[in-house]
């Protein structure tokens, strides 16, 4: 069963296509790029995903 975006709270910027999957490389060290601004998009990512991992 898929979680909803509150039960995933910062797991979710793991799915996120906007900031590379979470993370952005920025001399070497891990950045979060993270607005806050599109986790709509990147919930339905995890969805599709989530889908994808059930088939």
């Amino acid at each position: 069963m898929a979680k909803s975006k509150d039960e995933l709270d910062e797991e979710l910027c793991n799915y996120c296509p906007l900031t590379d999957y979470g993370l952005t490389k920025i001399n070497n060290a891990p950045y979060n790029q993270c607005e806050g601004i599109r986790c709509d998009l990147t919930y339905k990512e995890y969805l599709e995903n989530f889908e994808e991992e059930e088939e």
